[in-house]
């Protein structure tokens, strides 16, 4: 009972009436406080329930929100509602909700409209709240607070103080949402994420940016999403052929940098650098560009932490490492790195690539430096017998005329990383077999104490052509010069291959391989004839081509002694070794197709990489050397 309930009653007790002055004075201190300030509803509310005043306040109040006149609806709204369910005033708390929900559409709606047009973004609030009519009003400007802020990201995303332009947008923001400050570390985390490419490869421009990041990732954990996305950037923009070698080793040390405070815990680190060295450990060019990067002046002397998994047991480990280090061990092991080394500087010289002696000295110098001096032994040997065979060339070119296209170079046997058993694969023209017999002669008996064993397949060439136009000079292998010597102006009919390749004591396929790098270079023609013989023609005016990558390919496949090492500590092999000794204690004694064909079954899903028949087999012959398998055509654990 109200108090005008009780002033219309005829009869008024001693209780009443204490209760109607009560009443009273309530009422006009409620009217007081809702002239002086509405919004103060904590202060009005008890008044209002002491007064029993609830449908007075219920109307006073629909006519602020009408007029505009409350900062705020949700306190009235939290507060009347649940009065007027208590009083079981249906009626009236349905047509409040449904009221109060319009006006606060209406001043939400102004209110995104506001900050839209203040931070001019493009953003149109109607259509989008049709699109999200199946939502309810919270959740609508929900997700209008969350795209807003991640429109505006995107917007200020390359700007310094990320995070605090992210922070004060939403301050404006939270009288819309009260939860957008809450929101703004995972939009960040978000945003950053998907630039996490450009982060990575711009570090460490970059750092300022990634150092809000991490204290983003720190509260939202979103390191799935963080690997999913950099992992399918890295796939469609950084392993892949158009992307040079240096750039993609840049990346990997930038990335090593950046995931050190990134993800302090590995949760990803071990699954975004895997796929970066398996990739590089298909690259051609890859150990010339860690020499590159080694050789450097202004070489970094940066540490990083490194995780790792120990290949004895399922520990895992963190270390700290310098860049040499981590460079090395991508290669495998530094007897590994070394090993290739020399060969790519043992290739260096014997073959017709470009190659300075200085550049070549002063980078194994750095490499001492590095590795230390007594790993860099058998380079410093190569650099000695290339000063000592220009010293003994000039004595005997001092007594005679006859050896001056001669300039040979003498090789301390074992230092070298070339195979000794190697049979030359052509014949040398007699004229020139006698020159390299007397010269020979020369040397044994400058050198009494040692014999001289020629190596035809090694070295290079520089010779003259003579054109209808004039000369031009070539730099090949010594089959291509022999080879182009049986070539002359009385050809006009050309040569045909079966009976070159038998003046040269040469395969009939051998030749014909041989004798692209003169096609290709415009200096023969050839015409097919039956029986696979080919008739070739040389040009009476040459055209200079573009084609010196054809040197590399020449060079015979078993030329130089490759590192077993390498193979040994490639990471894809030792996998494959581990499975295939899982693989034999289940099955027992197989044949090594049959191993083929159940490990490419039974382990598809382990490798992110296709594993081919040549992968396995390697394996396989490694295991077997190593004493943890036997057998040749059958294959079985060794006891």
């Amino acid at each position: 009972m109200n108090i005008f309930d009780i002033l219309n009653s005829q009869f008024v007790s001693q209780t009443q009436y204490d209760t109607i002055i009560a009443q009273q004075k309530a009422y006009q201190q409620y009217y007081s406080q809702l002239q002086s300030d509405p919004n103060k509803i904590a202060e009005i509310w008890p008044i209002v329930r002491q007064a029993g005043i609830l449908d007075i306040c219920y109307e006073n109040y629909k006519y602020f929100a009408k007029e505009n006149k409350l900062s705020s609806l949700e306190p009235i709204q939290k507060l009347m509602s649940s009065a007027l369910e208590e009083e079981g005033k249906i009626d009236y708390l349905a047509d409040f909700v449904k009221f109060m929900g319009i006006k606060q559409d209406y001043s939400l709606f102004d209110q995104v409209r506001t900050v839209v047009e203040k931070y001019e973004l493009e953003y149109d609030i109607q259509d989008r709240l049709k699109s999200l009519n199946n939502l309810n009003f919270k959740e609508q400007y929900q997700t209008i607070t969350i795209e807003l802020l991640k429109l505006y990201a995107e917007k200020v995303y390359s700007e310094e103080g990320f995070l605090n332009e992210l922070l004060e947008f939403g301050a404006a923001l939270e009288s819309i949402e009260p939860l957008a400050k809450n929101i703004i570390q995972q939009v960040h985390a978000d945003r950053t994420i998907k630039n996490m490419f450009e982060a990575v490869l711009y570090y460490p421009d970059t750092s300022d940016h990634l150092h809000e990041f991490k204290s983003s990732m720190e509260v939202t954990k979103m390191y799935a999403n963080m690997d999913s996305c950099l992992q399918q950037q890295m796939k469609k923009r950084l392993l892949i052929s158009g992307v040079n070698t240096d750039t993609i080793l840049k990346f990997y040390v930038n990335l090593l940098k950046v995931l050190q405070f990134v993800d302090s815990d590995y949760m990803v680190f071990d699954k975004v650098t895997k796929p970066i060295k398996e990739y590089l450990l298909q690259r051609s060019d890859f150990l010339r560009c860690i020499i590159g990067i080694l050789t450097q002046q202004n070489y970094s002397t940066d540490k990083v932490m490194i995780f790792e998994q120990q290949d004895s047991s399922d520990e895992e480990s963190s270390q700290e490492k310098d860049l040499t280090s981590v460079l090395v061990s991508l290669y495998g092991s530094q007897e590994a790195f070394i090993s290739e080394y020399q060969n790519m500087v043992a290739e260096k010289i014997l073959t017709p690539k470009d190659f300075s002696l200085e550049q070549e000295i002063a980078n194994i110098e750095l490499m001492k430096i590095r590795f230390g001096e007594q790993s860099m032994n058998t380079c410093s040997i190569m650099m000695k017998d290339i000063y000592e065979s220009k010293r003994i060339d000039t004595n005997i070119q001092s007594l005679t005329t006859q050896f001056n296209m001669l300039k040979p170079l003498f090789l301390s046997k074992t230092f070298w990383p070339i195979s000794y058993e190697f049979k030359p694969t052509f014949k040398l023209p007699p004229a020139i077999e006698q020159l390299f017999n007397d010269y020979q002669k020369r040397f044994e008996k400058i050198k009494t104490m040692r014999s001289l064993l020629w190596h035809h397949d090694l070295g290079s060439v520089t010779l003259d052509l003579t054109f209808d136009n004039g000369d031009f000079e070539f730099k090949c292998l010594p089959i291509h010069a022999c080879i182009i010597g049986y070539f002359n102006d009385d050809d006009s009919k050309g040569l045909y291959s079966d009976a070159l390749a038998q003046q040269l004591q040469m395969n009939h396929e051998d030749l014909k391989r041989r004798m692209q790098f003169w096609v290709q270079k415009g200096v023969i023609r050839e015409q097919k004839g039956e029986n696979d013989v080919i008739c070739y023609t040389s040009v009476k005016i040459y055209v200079p081509q573009s084609c010196d990558d054809l040197l590399i390919e020449e060079i015979p496949e078993d030329l130089f002694v490759s590192s077993t090492n390498f193979l040994q500590s490639n990471q894809l092999i030792q996998q494959i070794s581990h499975n295939l000794i899982e693989l034999l204690k289940q099955t027992g004694t197989l044949k090594i197709e049959k191993i083929v064909q159940l490990f490419k079954t039974t382990f598809k899903s382990e490798f992110s990489t296709p594993i081919t028949e040549n992968n396995i087999k390697e394996a396989i012959k490694i295991l077997i050397q190593k004493g943890k398998l036997q057998g040749s055509e059958y294959i079985e654990l060794k006891q």
